[in-house]
């Protein structure tokens, strides 16, 4: 933050303010979060997402766990994670609201904050503030490079420049109405989602018709499908930003939340020609499957590629390049047949090892797909790519806002822009 302090600010350590900062201990839980229960503890990743999400808890039912319970949560509280990855060490979330009979386990510290002097909330901003979320990881410790934890000395020694009350009281309606507008468009994105989930539960088991209701489904081989081309193999090592060649790794597919790889959207790595062998380029509507995977949910992860629009991009580590006789198969189809539901299952019986799955293309190859005729594909995947255009665009609008409200709170929690009462109705803005 800024060295000389806006009018009416003041350097203040976060212990000056806090009365409270205690943690919970860990107990056995069941797994079987559905089931209904008077006493829960929270899991860690009920604030991960920088929102408190209270469902992220456990039910509690022993009767000897239930009496080492501490730490119940409170309204108008904050938690904080202060043990975790590097990433997520730090993160937090405001309890307007505590569910009834809930606990912390001893990984989350609750915060209890003396209000004459911070709003608890203007604090939970603060501290989800990128410049913030920095300094506790650098304040994180540990020997493992997976796991760092935060030390309660170190966190109430922290200094923070304090806007006087009545200002952080504004800058956090301010916020809260950002944060208004995500969660909402959070839950648009999620229920379009689920629509498009229900509709291919629907849609490619061949239950609801599109064309005709006497459509009749054909088995396949994928090796009846497709041929199976070369990729490279090369480590991120070799890529280069003036690399004459798009190259899609493995990972790349599993980051895409959608089924296609739009090349007009995507911002592809590039790697130099020279660093290549022998390798086939992608064409327009090639599938593209990733080999390996952390979970079953990830095994066979593929995207249809299109808009290439003459682009040399090659299939890159990890990955199976797959493109079609065009016999039996649609272009803008076939990045859907992962989720048909024989495909899945085929897909998770043929994958091998243990803290990373895989696939091989001999075992791909040798997979059942039942496929409806070509008209019923053009019909199924209007249907999708119509519910795909509505995710993106909810997509675009979380990422429209979320940006947003990181740029107010660059300008209001720096004192660039100051939120006094008599310049609100100019600096609180709301959401577009």
């Amino acid at each position: 933050m800024s060295e000389k302090l806006p009018k009416g600010w003041a350097k203040k350590r976060i212990s000056d303010f806090i009365t409270h900062l205690g943690s919970g201990v860990s107990v056995n839980a069941s797994t079987e979060v559905t089931i209904e229960a008077e006493h829960y503890i929270l899991k860690t990743s009920c604030v991960s997402s920088g929102f408190f999400d209270k469902n992220e808890k456990k039910p509690v039912l022993n009767k000897n766990e239930i009496k080492r319970l501490k730490e119940r949560l409170n309204n108008g509280s904050i938690i904080i994670n202060r043990s975790n990855t590097p990433s997520l060490v730090g993160s937090s979330a405001y309890v307007a609201t505590a569910p009834e009979n809930t606990f912390l386990p001893d990984k989350l510290w609750q915060v209890k904050i003396d209000k004459t002097l911070v709003s608890a909330t203007w604090f939970s901003f603060l501290l989800s503030f990128q410049e913030m979320r920095e300094s506790l990881r650098k304040i994180a410790s540990g020997t493992s490079g997976s796991m760092k934890n935060i030390s309660k000395n170190k966190f109430l020694s922290l200094q923070i420049t304090l806007p006087p009350l009545l200002e952080q009281k504004k800058m956090s309606e301010i916020f809260s109405s950002w944060d208004a507008a995500i969660v909402c468009t959070q839950k648009l994105l999620e229920n379009s989602k689920q629509q498009k989930k229900a509709l291919m539960q629907q849609l490619l088991i061949g239950n609801q018709h599109t064309v005709s209701s006497v459509t009749t489904w054909k088995s396949y081989k994928f090796s009846e499908l497709f041929t199976t081309l070369c990729n490279a193999n090369n480590p991120r090592a070799d890529l280069s930003e003036n690399g004459e060649y798009g190259y899609i790794h493995y990972g790349d597919i599993h980051k895409l939340t959608t089924d296609f790889l739009d090349c007009n959207q995507l911002s592809i790595s590039k790697i130099s020609k020279n660093k290549l062998t022998k390798i086939e380029l992608l064409k327009e509507g090639d599938l593209l499957v990733a080999d390996a995977s952390e979970d079953y949910q990830g095994i066979g992860k593929s995207v249809e590629i299109k808009n290439l629009r003459g682009r040399h991009i090659v299939a890159g580590l990890h990955t199976i390049l797959l493109r079609d006789n065009k016999k039996f198969l649609l272009d803008g189809f076939k990045g859907y047949i992962q989720h048909i539901p024989h495909v899945s299952k085929g897909l998770q019986k043929a994958a091998t090892g243990i803290s990373v799955l895989g696939i091989s293309k001999r075992a791909l190859l040798d997979v059942d797909v039942l496929l409806p005729p070509l008209d019923e594909q053009k019909a199924i995947a209007k249907i999708l790519t119509a519910a795909d255009a509505l995710i993106a665009q909810y997509e675009v609008k979380l990422a429209h806002l979320q940006q947003q409200k990181k740029a107010l709170m660059q300008q209001l929690l720096t004192g660039k822009i100051r939120v006094m009462p008599d310049t609100l109705g100019n600096a609180g803005a709301t959401p577009a």
